[in-house]
């Protein structure tokens, strides 16, 4: 992501719909799938910090974030001093085998800087220990690509079978795998339709401004907290702006 973003990623998932919404979706998905917060977890492009805000709701104590953005990094550090945080990347992470009982990644695979989707989850394989879980989110469906992919450095989204594919050629079970976010595959839709069409690149600044008004904004974050309770009682839906996956790594 570019680094002005950043600003505007930290102040989106504390107080805009998506990030309520996010947070939401993985809190639930932890207790629902890993109620038990002993051992450490690892956090792979945890960016400012948000996705160890949710792990420490959770019960989570030892926890590890990497990225690859050292202004990630910074912020990080500065909420979370006694998480433990480290620049890397995320194909060559610098830690043994089965070092994490818990490991997440959202919005990685989709990443411009991830030049090989199948390495990365191999080798986020290789540092969970067997029987431990792998938790990731990506953006579905490549016909839904815009420019704002292009401003945060997406590189490629997901259909569920290329994300089981990855699943299955990294050597994990699949808990669950669904996409979500149904309500909003429409307007998405058009969205990217009408994109193309646009004569000036989308900036940093009016990506910046984009902020919904309140109203908006809380019939968003109902529509959202609505949808993470239809999946968080495993109905798996059959379309959807995202992609989650649940993988665990073979005993």
């Amino acid at each position: 992501m570019r680094d002005r973003l950043y600003d505007q990623l930290a102040v989106g998932e504390a107080s805009y719909w998506w990030g309520h919404g996010q947070a939401d979706l993985q809190g639930r998905l932890l207790r629902r799938y890993q109620p038990d917060p002993r051992g450490t977890s690892l956090i792979v492009g945890c960016g400012t910090g948000g996705n160890l805000t949710t792990l420490a709701r959770a019960g989570f104590t030892e926890i590890v974030g990497i990225d690859r953005s050292e202004l990630a990094l910074t912020r990080t550090r500065s909420q979370h001093p006694n998480a433990r945080i480290a620049r890397s990347d995320a194909a060559m992470l610098p830690f043994g085998d089965g070092a994490f009982r818990t490991t997440m990644m959202f919005g990685v695979l989709y990443h411009q800087w991830v030049a090989d989707p199948a390495q990365v989850l191999r080798e986020i394989a290789r540092v969970t220990r067997a029987g431990g879980l792998i938790f990731a989110t990506d953006p579905a469906f490549q016909f839904l690509r815009r420019q704002k992919d292009d401003l945060v450095m997406g590189a490629r989204r997901f259909d569920k079978e290329a994300y089981r594919a990855l699943a299955k050629e990294a050597g994990l079970e699949i808990e669950f795998c669904s996409y979500h976010l149904m309500s909003f595959l429409l307007p998405t839709t058009l969205v990217a339709f009408f994109d193309r069409f646009r004569r000036r690149p989308i900036s940093d600044e009016s990506w910046e401004q984009a902020k919904l008004p309140g109203y908006l904004d809380g019939i968003f974050r109902w529509v959202h907290l609505a949808e993470n309770w239809l999946l968080d009682r495993g109905i798996n839906a059959p379309f959807g702006v995202q992609i989650f996956g649940v993988f665990r790594k073979p005993p």
